[in-house]
C-alpha cells in the first residue's frame, strides 16, 4: 500500500512541484481511504500517475477543482463529498457554501482537506450542522505524510 503515495514506483518521469506532489499524493490517499470505507471510487483515481494528475488538474492545481463525490456501494443514495479549499484557514463562509452544495447534490457527509486549519467559528458551524451533515476535516500535511498501510489512521478529526 505504501506504493500509493510513493512516486518512485511510477514509470512516469513527470516532475511535480512540491505543492503539486503533495496534492497528488493526498488525492490518491483520499481515494484509497474512500474505497476502504466502502465508497464506489474510480480505480483510475487510485492508480493515477503524476502525468495523469497533471492532465486532469494542471501543473499548479486549483484545489477547488479537485472536489470528489462518491456514493456508498452498499447503500443507495448515501453520498460523500471531499472538498479541497484554497483558503489557508477555512472559515464559516466556505463551510456554508459546502453544505449548500452538499444539500443540492444530495450528500449528507463530507471531508474537508485543509491546508492549515479551521477557524473557531467554522468549528462551531460544523458542530451546529451535525444534525443534518457530517463533516470531517483533515489537515493536508498530516494526511499525505502518514503511511497509508497502517491499520489505524491518525487523522485530525473534528
Amino acid at each position: 500500500m505504501s506504493a500509493l503515495i510513493d512516486n518512485t514506483n511510477n514509470t512516469s518521469s513527470t516532475t511535480l512541484s512540491p505543492n503539486t506532489s503533495r496534492l497528488y499524493r493526498c488525492y490518491k490517499v483520499i481515494n484509497t481511504m474512500l474505497s476502504k470505507r466502502g465508497y464506489a471510487v474510480n480505480v483510475d483515481n487510485i492508480n493515477m500517475t503524476p502525468t495523469a494528475f497533471i492532465s486532469k488538474f494542471g501543473q499548479d492545481p486549483d484545489r477547488s477543482s479537485m472536489t470528489i463525490m462518491v456514493e456508498k456501494t452498499d447503500e443507495s443514495g448515501k453520498k460523500l463529498m471531499v472538498f479541497f479549499p484554497n483558503d489557508e484557514k477555512v472559515g464559516v463562509k466556505p463551510i456554508k457554501q459546502y453544505t449548500d452544495f452538499m444539500t443540492t447534490s444530495g450528500a449528507q457527509n463530507a471531508i474537508i482537506v485543509l491546508r492549515q486549519g479551521i477557524t473557531t467559528f467554522a468549528k462551531q458551524a460544523v458542530a451546529e450542522l451535525a444534525a443534518t451533515h457530517t463533516i470531517e476535516h483533515f489537515k493536508e500535511v498530516r494526511k499525505t505524510t502518514k503511511q497509508h498501510n497502517k491499520t489505524q489512521h491518525n487523522y485530525t478529526r473534528p
